[in-house]
């Protein structure tokens, strides 16, 4: 069963097979999502198996892990991913923490003790740089 969902998962979120790519990719996710995805994708554990030890309902998992596998495939994913190395510290973290670990905006705004409105502004500074990472990327591989 676990080979029938490992396989049905990359083939439908177009992920890689490589399992060193998968790692990369996992290392910037919640410690949790993490652990769900190196379990399913790169150990072989089943979903039921994962549920009956952690008590959460075998569907509820699945479509955890769909979810994920989906994140793990967005271009914003990826994206900002790759340009967390080209970001200052500070805003790589909460690139990281925003766009590759999905944590609320409310959770941010307390853990750095300031307004929902300046986060949105920093958010909205860093998602910039990103993008403007991620065009030049894909310029110089057009050219190539």
């Amino acid at each position: 069963m676990a080979l029938q969902l490992t396989e049905h998962l990359i083939e439908g979120g177009k992920l890689p097979r490589s399992s060193d790519v998968l790692l990369s990719r996992a290392e910037h996710l919640a410690e949790a999502d993490r652990e769900l995805v190196e379990a399913v994708l790169m150990r072989g554990q089943s979903v039921r198996s994962l549920a009956r030890l952690t008590g959460v309902g075998r569907h509820t998992l699945r479509r955890r892990l769909h979810r994920l596998c989906r994140h793990l495939t967005s271009p914003r994913f990826l994206d900002a991913a790759r340009a967390l190395r080209h970001l200052t510290p500070e805003d790589a973290d909460l690139a990281r923490r925003r766009f590759c670990q999905r944590q609320p905006l409310s959770r941010l705004a307390r853990d750095l003790e300031i307004s929902s409105h300046l986060l949105r502004r920093r958010l909205d500074r860093i998602s910039a740089q990103i993008a403007l990472l991620a065009r030049a990327r894909h310029a110089s591989g057009a050219r190539r």
